[in-house]
């Protein structure tokens, strides 16, 4: 019979058996089964992968003897889901997908494509039919059924048809799922996932990267006072608030070295919440950077990067890592300093006032000399010169000189322990006052940049599949049969046939028929 299929379609299985049975690799490539057993090993194995990950820390485990980790390391346990089972599961799956789909698209195209059948007597042996009958002209009839497509229209027989592309919705969801498929196999190739930032003014760019962003500014935000805090106080002891008193003091719990504790009242004034512990981390509200994307030198986009709210640009994410308080960057500037000069050989003294980074010629040589920058708190280390906090302890100024023929060198001064030093040529100097000094520390945001390949497959089989669930579940196909009566009778016979949800199709029927009966 023809129109076997289609009418086994609306009435029986889910899907029509294809004409031929076929047998081997393909067969059991295009058997949904198959494709089923492979994803229960895969999420088994990955999720296999995950708790061992919890339990063995990687280097530990490269490193570990004996059977059992020979096998985990075999299995690459450490990152599984970059290991070549899963890669392997993932193609095969992926082609078990494909087969399916190449399987089940000439059949549903077929489908798509057929007429209903124009005989309406195959339809006194179906079960589910929903039998109604009425007496109206035809103009009212296909006014009651405006939603449907008439795809037979002729003097005995109507045939509509609604939400027959529902058809399309298992074939969607397939193509969905191998694209998925397929995105997390190309994402398991490679990637980017690197932790890295700087501080205020740097610039981050990876050599993959064909952009840019400048970090304009990274702020830390603390809650305020509140019991149950970890707080220095007197830039001297951590303690933990108790509970406020009277005249905006408080009440903390000291412990002593002795596991013994001491209650103390504190003025709100000598406390403060942020400080370099880690106990302070408990005192953060929110952290946040605020960025310049910078594509071929123009600035293209300025966004705040904060916990849970990433930039997003040329395929890149940055999100808000952490920050680094164990070595922040102390930022100090001042007004203006007055430099005593000296001539060794005539012993005669000279005054100058310098302003940062403006240069000024040394009375009676041919020197210019310039303020360059200064440490509140200076030390020296492997690195060079550097603060080691923002508290003007040992102040240190930077200057430079410069003169004829390229000559350039430069010397630290200090504020605090004065000496005559010896100087380019045959000049002594000493730092004798410095005006308007102030120092403010910058903290080192870190950013978590990713890239994954294949996303754009992730994001097409995400609408694929997404919009075949849609069509699966709500999108019902529907065929109601109209036959018209013979000479002499009145009566239509009306038969609705439901690919899905029977009961619902009856209520809606017979909803459009008490709507036509009461006009």
């Amino acid at each position: 019979m023809p129109d076997n299929n289609y009418q086994t379609y609306l009435t029986e299985r889910e899907t029509p058996a294809p004409p031929e049975k076929k047998s081997g690799l393909w067969a059991l490539l295009s058997a949904m089964k198959f494709a089923i057993w492979v994803l229960v090993i895969l999420g088994a194995f990955s999720l296999a992968g995950m708790f061992i990950g919890e339990l063995y820390d990687p280097e530990a485990l490269r490193r570990a003897r004996g059977f059992g980790p020979a096998l985990l390391r075999f299995f690459d346990m450490d990152d599984p889901f970059r290991a070549w089972w899963y890669r392997l599961l993932l193609a095969t799956l992926c082609l078990s997908l494909f087969a399916c789909i190449l399987e089940r698209t000439p059949i549903l195209w077929k489908l798509w494509t057929r007429r209903p059948p124009q005989d309406a007597k195959w339809l006194n042996s179906i079960r589910h039919g929903i039998v109604r009958t009425i007496s109206a002209p035809r103009a009212d009839v296909e006014k009651i059924f405006s939603g449907y497509s008439w795809r037979v229209k002729n003097e005995l027989l109507w045939v509509g048809e609604r939400g027959r592309i529902g058809m399309w919705g298992p074939l969607c969801t397939h193509i969905g799922m191998l694209l998925i498929g397929i995105g997390a196999l190309i994402g398991s190739l490679g990637g980017t996932n690197v932790h890295t930032g700087g501080f205020a003014g740097d610039v981050v760019q990876l050599p993959e990267m064909p952009f840019a962003v400048r970090v304009d500014s990274f702020r830390v935000v603390y809650y305020p006072l509140q019991p149950g805090q970890w707080v220095l106080v007197d830039d001297d002891w951590v303690g933990r608030l108790a509970q406020k008193q009277a005249n905006d003091a408080w009440q903390i719990r000291r412990m002593n070295r002795d596991n013994s504790e001491d209650m103390i009242i504190v003025p709100a004034s000598r406390i403060k919440n942020q400080f370099n512990s880690e106990m302070d981390r408990a005192n953060i509200k929110r952290y946040s950077a605020y960025v310049t994307v910078l594509d071929n030198g123009r600035e293209v986009k300025r966004q705040e990067i904060a916990v849970n709210s990433p930039l997003r640009y040329g395929g890149y994410r940055f999100y808000q890592s952490s920050y680094d308080p164990d070595r922040p960057r102390f930022a100090a500037s001042f007004d203006s300093l007055r430099l005593v000069l000296a001539d060794s050989a005539t012993g005669k003294a000279d005054t100058i006032t310098l302003k940062p980074g403006g240069e000024t010629a040394v009375p009676g040589d041919t020197l210019r000399v310039t303020a360059a920058e200064l440490l509140p708190h200076f030390k020296f280390g492997q690195e060079g010169a550097y603060s080691e906090t923002a508290e003007f302890i040992n102040p240190a100024v930077k200057l430079i000189f410069r003169g004829p023929r390229g000559f350039e060198k430069s010397r630290w001064i200090f504020l605090k322990f004065p000496s005559h030093e010896s100087g380019p040529c045959s000049f002594t100097y000493r730092l004798a006052e410095l005006h308007g000094e102030r120092a403010q520390s910058e903290l080192r945001t870190i950013f978590e940049i990713r890239r994954g390949y294949g996303s754009a497959f992730l994001w097409l089989g995400f609408i694929f599949g997404t919009c075949g669930l849609l069509l699966s579940f709500y999108m019902i196909h529907r065929v109601l049969y109209v036959e018209w009566p013979a000479d002499g009778q009145t009566a239509i016979k009306l038969t609705g046939i439901a690919r899905k949800m029977p009961q619902l199709y009856k209520r809606q029927l017979d909803r459009n028929l008490k709507a036509f009966r009461a006009q």
